[in-house]
């Protein structure tokens, strides 16, 4: 497809239904579709000045459902999907050559800047974005739901859900990463995402000039990330800084959070389930590289196992992984339980979190474990009595109350919580993981004591 260039302001709107006078009289939700039939393209172009793509879904394009072109324009996108692109095209890259660099990418969507532009991706989705690949050889590329890169004027990423999309490399590729999301030379904000089911080297990434990076009530919840891992902090130098807080990493296979090089500091988080090797050096949980630093609190973890040992953490570099006093040890009951999750993965008789997995286990490129449906019933709402938010009602679990509900930091946030009469409250402090400080925070049991004179 011809790369069509704006040099003035321009609004790309779906989801009219043909009698609308203006858009907020739309029906709310709808979307145009785009169809590439994996026989197209659909959307490239370059910017020099704004461009606004609202309510538009971009299905089976044979490359990428949207591109930008390197350009000093900034983008927003909102209320769009990206479902089923870059389907059987040879090399992720999209551009039929083998990708050398990992600057090329970016299945479900593509977005290249330049100079001081800014990058805007609010309330979309991006799914089923497959690369299987038709070629034995060649790399796989990076970012197959959506990649940013070069926004000098950062990338803010807010409310998108990322689910199974998957990235087969050929048997000669070192490069198929980063199935979800990869930020490039981009300070970027990713806040309340989900990332669920993805299959590839890596799930998520910030890697480059991303100093300031924040990943913030984001869940990371069963992704076979391999070595990579599921969020993977790989910046410029040890001393660049990100955040990862209030984020739930949850039954992956994978080390959780891969931090290669930068300063990281975590805090309100929950880490449970991520899976590892028998024999396995790398961590299930937090990896630390030796040119880079973390410093946790906090958090919530597995129990250490019974002979003392752990797995959950690891450094190259002694002293470079600090574990805050206020980190705790448990079961954090979610609502899909341990148990669920160990009878859907090969695992060895007998095995514990973190370690669950034997040996001699290796991924295959063609078939993750546990399976994507599997994967995407996992539900990692807090347990509470005092009621738990799903499918639009409250649900109580008797005699269950997390330990990670009002267990975060006291001086964070905690307003976004609800108060819900008959149910419960937000305990005055925020929950651990990827609800804490959101509607969706599972509640505190009211306490105290009800006189009721007649």
């Amino acid at each position: 497809m011809t790369t069509k260039a704006f040099t003035f302001p321009a609004v790309v709107r779906g989801g009219f239904m043909g009698v609308e006078n203006s858009p907020e009289e739309r029906p709310a939700g709808l979307r145009s579709v785009v169809d590439g039939q994996n026989l197209f393209d659909i959307f490239n172009f370059s910017n020099t000045e704004s461009l606004l793509v609202d309510s538009v879904e971009f299905r089976f394009a044979t490359k990428r459902g949207l591109r930008k072109a390197a350009s000093a324009g900034d983008i927003t996108l909102t209320n769009c999907v990206f479902y089923g692109n870059s389907r059987n095209t040879g090399n992720w890259d999209g551009q039929s050559n083998s990708n050398t660099s990992y600057q090329n990418g970016g299945g479900g969507a593509g977005l290249y800047g330049s100079g001081s532009a800014k990058a805007t991706v609010v309330d979309c989705r991006f799914e089923a974005n497959i690369h299987a690949q038709s070629t034995l050889y060649g790399n796989g590329g990076f970012g197959g739901g959506l990649f940013v890169g070069n926004f000098g004027g950062g990338a803010d990423i807010v409310r998108c859900s990322f689910a199974t999309n998957f990235m087969q490399r050929g048997f000669d590729s070192s490069r198929a990463s980063m199935a979800a999301l990869h930020i490039y030379n981009t300070r970027a904000t990713v806040d309340l995402c989900s990332f669920q089911g993805h299959f590839a080297e890596g799930t998520v990434d910030a890697r480059g000039n991303c100093s300031g990076t924040i990943f913030r009530r984001c869940s990371f919840v069963g992704n076979n990330g391999n070595a990579t891992g599921a969020l993977q902090v790989y910046l410029n130098s040890a001393t660049d800084k990100a955040l990862v807080e209030n984020c739930t990493f949850a039954y992956n296979i994978s080390p959780a959070l891969n931090c290669t090089k930068g300063a990281v500091a975590v805090t309100n988080c929950i880490f449970y389930g991520n899976l590892a090797k028998t024999n396995a050096t790398a961590a299930a949980d937090i990896r630390v590289a030796a040119d880079a630093t973390a410093s946790v609190d906090y958090c919530l973890f597995a129990v250490p196992e019974a002979d003392g040992s752990t797995i959950c953490v690891s450094e190259t570099t002694a002293g470079t992984l600090q574990i805050g006093s206020h980190c705790i040890y448990g079961d954090p009951l979610f609502v899909t339980p341990t148990d669920t999750v160990m009878t859907q993965v090969k695992s060895p008789v007998g095995a514990t979190m973190p370690r669950a997995l034997p040996t001699n286990w290796s991924s295959s490129w063609n078939k993750p474990i546990p399976t994507f449906t599997q994967v995407m019933g996992y539900d990692v709402h807090l347990r509470s009595y005092g009621g738990t938010w799903k499918g639009g009602e409250y649900i109580t679990y008797p005699q269950q109350l997390s330990p990670a509900i009002d267990a975060g930091d006291r001086r964070s946030d905690y307003a976004r919580e609800p108060e819900v009469p008959g149910f419960g409250g937000n305990g005055h402090r925020v929950n651990l993981g990827a609800y804490g400080n959101t509607p969706e925070a599972s509640l505190s049991p009211f306490r105290g004591s009800v006189f009721i004179v007649r």
